[in-house]
């Protein structure tokens, strides 16, 4: 082996361990202890949840931070999840919908992008993702996903996640590793 063919092996092989390494970070998100959350992420919790039940809470390594997601029983057959940063903010709000409630403008535009899409009804959920810039101004921007999905163009068949701005011009297609 000459040292061009073994540069170029030592790259790929470099490449390879990168894209797994990536592919872990991107994961669904890992179920922990009630316990292991940050208390200001808990006081927080109890102020926006409103008395909701907790039923479920997750960690997430996201965009070079820590994300604690708390699902709440929403007393309607559904939930609502709150994401939190480590100090407490509120970055995102879940709410598990019915199809009927997506908007008109989104349904039209998950048709126009995805006319093959065949909608997992059980994972639908509307997100409120809150920010705010470094002026001082904050902004909500409302989006709604469907969760694996089953896409027959776009994902060659594998199941995907699809999310749609609120006013259906922005559709964002992701198929991610576990959902083969």
């Amino acid at each position: 082996m000459n040292i061009k063919s073994l540069k170029i092996f030592l790259q790929c092989c470099m490449g390879c361990f990168i894209l797994m390494f990536c592919a872990s970070l991107v994961w669904a998100s890992d179920p922990i202890k009630k316990s292991k959350i940050p208390d200001a992420v808990m006081k927080a919790a109890e102020k926006d949840s409103q008395g909701r039940k907790l039923i479920e809470t997750y960690s997430d390594f996201e965009e070079g931070r820590m994300v604690y997601e708390l699902r709440y029983d929403d007393g309607k057959g559904g939930w609502v999840e709150l994401n939190y940063e480590e100090e407490g903010t509120l970055i995102e709000k879940e709410t598990r919908i019915t199809l009927d409630q997506v908007p008109p403008q989104v349904l039209k535009a998950l048709k126009t992008r995805a006319p093959n899409l065949k909608i997992n009804t059980n994972h639908i959920e509307k997100a409120e993702r809150y920010k705010k810039y470094s002026n001082g101004k904050a902004v909500t921007l409302i989006w709604y996903e469907f969760d694996e999905s089953h896409d027959i163009d776009r994902g060659k068949g594998k199941k995907c996640d699809v999310e749609i701005n609120a006013e259906g011009t922005v559709v964002v297609f992701e198929i991610e590793p576990q959902h083969k």
